[in-house]
């Protein structure tokens, strides 16, 4: 019988070489204060380093995929589909939950039988570059979020609305805003939950800040209706944004190097963003 308060867990981590995390993330997971049964499934595409023996050993069902199979859409849906819970949780390889309530937190909402899914609050590590920590700050509030948004670095969702519409597995980034998006055009909500917060951001490398936002900007714009970018908005916004960097850098007591880093990190986004606008416009679809 389904306990309504306590559903059934099921926690879907995509990896690829996430061993500096995934012992830390799983250790977390089995620190959650929750009645429901519980279960952790991981879906590797192809990692080289320790990332698959440290979730064996932390005894998680392992799915592997192959590198070129790889999509985000298709490691959450034959995640899910070995999955057995009512209630599935998606977490990035490297998203440590902050608290030992994360789960409990996670699935209150689901008490509406409405509620699709929800999303909690991602908090940059200590380390992470202040342009990205700024980003992110920004973009994950600790009160509620405006607009809809969703991701699935860092969500859980009803199995039975994923039934209904499982991820799109074609698209190179942003299946979470397609999914959100469709789910709420059939009538179902999707919340907000930032004491659901995890630890999480990436790498600093402007080269990959730029395949990010690219593969990102060609994605979305088949999506949403977005307007194109011009050189011009590549210098429009990469100035405001080294401007309130620069200034979280001396508010936040960043170290000097911050400042040399900070515009090569968003011009690299924006001519990430530039060029993933301009091929989605051509329809060259975008790079993995």
């Amino acid at each position: 019988m389904t306990d309504i308060r306590n559903p059934s867990l099921s926690v879907v981590i995509r990896t690829k070489n996430e061993e500096k995390h995934i012992g830390e993330v799983l250790a977390r997971l089995g620190e959650q204060v929750y009645e429901g049964r519980t279960e952790v499934v991981l879906v590797d595409s192809g990692s080289s380093d320790e990332t698959v023996t440290v979730a064996d050993r932390f005894g998680c069902r392992i799915i592997h995929m192959k590198p070129r199979e790889f999509s985000f859409g298709r490691a959450l849906n034959r995640g899910i589909m070995q999955a057995a819970g009512e209630i599935i949780i998606f977490l990035s390889g490297h998203s440590v939950p902050a608290g030992k309530d994360y789960f409990s937190k996670m699935v209150k909402p689901f008490a509406d039988p409405e509620m699709a899914a929800t999303f909690g609050r991602d908090i940059p590590w200590p380390d992470a570059c202040p342009s990205q920590a700024r980003d992110i700050l920004n973009h994950f509030p600790d009160s509620d979020l405006e607009g809809s948004k969703f991701s699935n670095a860092n969500a859980a969702v009803r199995r039975k609305i994923w039934e209904q519409v499982p991820f799109d597995e074609q698209l190179t980034a942003c299946e979470d805003l397609l999914w959100a998006q469709k789910v709420m055009g059939l009538g179902y909500r999707i919340t907000y939950v930032p004491g659901a917060s995890v630890y999480h951001s990436h790498t600093a490398s402007p080269y990959y800040i730029f395949r990010r936002y690219l593969r990102e900007r060609s994605s979305v714009r088949k999506i949403l209706d977005l307007p194109g970018l011009a050189i011009k908005d590549i210098l429009k916004n990469s100035f405001w944004h080294i401007k309130c960097d620069f200034r979280f850098v001396r508010e936040r007591s960043y170290g000097f190097r911050w400042y040399f880093h900070i515009p090569l990190y968003r011009l690299s986004q924006e001519i990430g963003l530039y060029i993933g606008s301009r091929r989605a416009e051509q329809g060259r679809g975008s790079v993995g």
